[in-house]
């Protein structure tokens, strides 16, 4: 059985008419509108979203003025706590000594007593009065000799204010005393 000339002529126009429908089905049919005549039109979710969107940008810009108040006035406070302590501190601590007298921290007289003078294997038997002081920190000054007629609290925690005095003669065993010039409490 053979085909005749017809059949194939038939079958090639009915496929160009196919070929033909589908190509200008898809294009000519379908008029895409131009774009440059559009106007968009913006839902109102999206108008929405943008409202949020510039909240959030305020107060995100609140938030950030107020971790820099918060700073300021952390920085502040502790400014003003250091000057406290300070000014604590310094009400601690005992007044200046006098122009060229010595001042002990404070402490307490630990020992006090009659103390023989020696001087280069003298026999000398010369006694001065002295005594030991320790302060706070256990630092220990033994004071001797103590020139005569002295006043000093024993027994309480004192701040000692003196001062080495010089003897303006040389005689043996006179060499100078500590004199005292007052004590805090």
């Amino acid at each position: 059985m053979s085909k005749s000339p017809l059949a194939y002529i038939l079958s090639a126009v009915a496929v160009a008419l196919i070929i033909l429908a589908v190509v200008f089905g898809r294009t000519g049919n379908s008029t895409q509108p131009d774009v440059r005549n559009r106007v968009p039109s913006i839902p109102e979710s999206t108008a929405q979203a943008l409202q949020a969107a510039s909240d959030a940008k305020a107060s995100a810009a609140t938030a950030v003025q107020a971790q820099h108040d918060i700073q300021v006035q952390l920085a502040q406070l502790a400014d003003d706590a250091k000057k406290e302590k300070d000014a604590a501190e310094a009400a601690k601590k005992p007044a200046a000594a006098p122009y060229g007298k010595e001042m002990t921290s404070p402490g307490i007289v630990t020992d006090f007593g009659a103390f023989p003078l020696n001087v280069g294997g003298s026999s000398n038997e010369d006694v001065y009065l002295g005594f030991t002081f320790t302060d706070r920190t256990g630092f220990t000054k033994k004071f001797f000799p103590v020139c005569t007629q002295q006043t000093l609290k024993t027994g309480v925690p004192i701040t000692i204010i003196y001062h080495w005095r010089e003897w303006q003669h040389d005689l043996v065993g006179q060499r100078g005393c500590y004199e005292m010039d007052g004590f805090q409490q």
